[in-house]
């Protein structure tokens, strides 16, 4: 079978299958089989009490289907804000609000809001080229066929499940703000494309439907990870001590900051008189400096793998990283991240409270990814990068070239043995 033949297929069918689930309701589909089993059985057999079923539940179909609100006409005056905010850990849930406005002139109620969240199908390109890892190890009809690929994209694809939510009676010219909520279930920039309007028509057993769009992004940082804090007060401790051994320059002096004038003491440099003042005053005065120390703490990820592998060490990895880095951040240290991007090149991302720009290496967090090269030939590269003193390195695998290359570089590793699981629910996938 092609590949294209099965992706357009499957595509077509996902819509329209969405379509039908909203057009009719779960009750409608049990009245519909009701009626087309007890019409046949009650045909073959010329049973009395079965053809009373048959009639009862064709009537409440025809009924139904003809009464129903085909274009929507009750959801069209109705307008949509939906509003998010604040930071999201993987596997967390969490609260989001929708206010609606009915500007129509008849009141409104019993309207389901159910949210469409990321993009539920892939890429063709990447349906074709991002196979499933371990794909060769299905069977033939597993393989030709696609299926398996099809729920590891969905998978991959996944980022947060959103609750539907049933409004109550809205009038008309007016407005009213619900809540819901939605589990960010893995970290990456996830997307609220929209909202589905569903009403239910007499009886209950067909709707009519509307969808808004929004494309609302937002990120899903890693999960959180326990951070021990006997071993973050002695990473600082180790820090200084490194540093004031090698004489490195991790303290930075930023002398000239004005913080206010005072009266002349003996031994204060010439260029600090401010004669201004002491012209003013008629006695001598200088200006006060302040010396300010700056904490600083490098952390090189090392987003590299030997084989590609489909588990969860990495995003264990990364949830690690991403709780030492909000330690470090709590205690006003500059933060400077390094990792590396599909070419093999060293990227840079760098924080301090005083900025407030942490969220630059959070939402970098959140999207990086692991790629298979050589690992020799990429370190060579961040050699120049980083300072032996204040960088920690993170790595998913164990190995004896990243065990080499923290060794020759007195850098301290923390690896698989190292780093706690917490991202088991949120990655696994179990396919037979």
């Amino acid at each position: 079978m092609k590949i294209g033949f099965f992706y357009r297929t499957y595509s077509k069918m996902s819509s329209r299958s969405r379509k039908a689930r909203l057009s009719i309701t779960p009750l409608g589909y049990f009245t519909l089989a009701v009626c087309l089993i007890s019409g046949l059985a009650g045909l073959n057999i010329f049973s009395a009490e079965l053809y009373k079923l048959f009639s009862l539940s064709f009537s409440l179909l025809l009924v139904s289907y003809f009464t129903r609100d085909k274009t929507g006409t009750s959801l069209k005056d109705i307008s949509v804000s939906v509003f998010l905010g604040g930071r999201y850990n993987a596997g967390s849930t969490y609260k989001y609000s929708v206010r609606l406005q009915n500007s129509g002139g008849i009141d409104i109620s019993g309207i389901e809001i159910i949210p469409v969240s990321g993009k539920n199908i892939p890429s063709f390109e990447e349906f074709e080229t991002e196979h499933e890892p371990d794909e060769q190890k299905r069977n033939v009809w597993d393989r030709n066929i696609y299926y398996f690929r099809w729920i590891w994209h969905l998978f991959r694809l996944h980022r947060a499940e959103f609750t539907p939510v049933m409004t109550g009676s809205i009038g008309r010219d007016s407005g009213a703000r619900y809540e819901g909520e939605f589990r960010a279930v893995k970290r990456g920039m996830a997307e609220l494309e929209g909202l589905y309007l569903l009403k239910k028509h007499l009886l209950g057993l067909f709707s009519s439907f509307r969808f808004i769009e929004l494309h609302e992004r937002f990120y899903i940082y890693p999960a959180p990870a326990p951070i021990d804090s006997v071993l973050a007060d002695r990473i600082r401790l180790d820090i200084e001590r490194r540093s004031s051994a090698r004489s490195n320059i991790l303290n930075k002096f930023k002398s000239g900051d004005f913080v206010g004038i005072r009266d002349y003491v003996p031994g204060d440099p010439v260029k600090n008189i401010h004669w201004k003042t002491w012209a003013k005053r008629d006695r001598p005065a200088v200006i006060e400096k302040a010396v300010e120390t700056v904490r600083e703490i490098s952390f090189l990820l090392l987003n590299l793998d030997s084989v590609h592998t489909n588990n969860t060490s990495f995003e264990d990895c990364v949830s690690y990283l991403y709780s030492m880095i909000r330690k470090f951040e709590a205690d006003d240290y500059e933060v400077s991240l390094y990792f590396f991007d599909s070419e093999g090149s060293v990227k840079f991302v760098h924080a301090d409270n005083e900025t407030g720009n942490f969220d630059l290496i959070y939402k970098s967090l959140s999207q990086i990814e692991t790629f298979v090269m050589d690992k020799e030939k990429s370190f060579s590269k961040v050699k120049n990068h980083i300072n032996a003193s204040n960088t920690l390195v993170f790595s998913h695998e164990a190995d004896e070239i990243t065990d080499n290359f923290c060794r020759t570089n007195n850098l301290r590793l923390f690896s698989r043995n190292d780093i706690p699981n917490v991202n088991t629910e949120n990655y696994q996938i179990d396919i037979p």
